[in-house]
């Protein structure tokens, strides 16, 4: 408990800026699928999407190989 004494004040977001974030998202007529709240949050969200963006690339190969090589076979029409 100590600590989250010690911390108040010192963390790097902002609990009231979070607050008119999240309402100013709820409010929105296009609301954002996830909020990401503070610098950190943002920096940790890019580091994931570059590393996802690394791995299709690198994966794109095998990935398009699994379609049929006949367009209309298996095709599922909904």
């Amino acid at each position: 408990m100590q600590w989250f004494k010690d911390m108040d004040g010192k963390q790097l977001g902002n609990p009231a800026k979070a607050a008119q974030a999240i309402i100013q998202a709820v409010e929105s007529p296009h609301p954002p699928m996830r909020l990401a709240l503070g610098t950190d949050a943002m920096s940790l969200i890019q580091e994931k999407l570059e590393w996802v963006k690394t791995d299709l690339d690198a994966w794109q190969q095998v990935t398009v190989s699994t379609d049929y090589t006949d367009r209309n076979s298996g095709v599922i029409v909904g």
